[in-house]
């Protein structure tokens, strides 16, 4: 997560598709990004990259090259991803 990015002990964001508010554990978030990206679990010229705008927190596969946005997804996604790796 960003230098600049203010994390309490949990922030709430909106589930994909729904206005219902899910709650995560940014540190346990920012643990699951550091292991994926270790696994390059997105490709080996993708990372994922979190940041926060006010209380809700994003993530982002950016080519390693180019910095460019290859896709935004939510962080309980991120969360199965890692848990679905683990269970491997």
């Amino acid at each position: 997560m960003g230098a600049n990015s203010p994390v309490g002990p949990s922030a709430k964001i909106a589930n994909e598709g729904s206005q219902t508010p899910v709650s995560v554990d940014p540190k346990v978030l920012e643990d699951a990004v550091s292991k994926l990206n270790s696994a390059t679990a997105v490709g080996p010229d993708n990372e994922l990259v979190v940041t926060m705008s006010g209380h809700r927190m994003t993530v982002q596969i950016i080519n390693k090259d180019t910095r460019e946005v290859v896709e935004q997804i939510s962080p309980p996604s991120v969360l199965r991803m890692y848990r679905r790796m683990a269970s491997d």
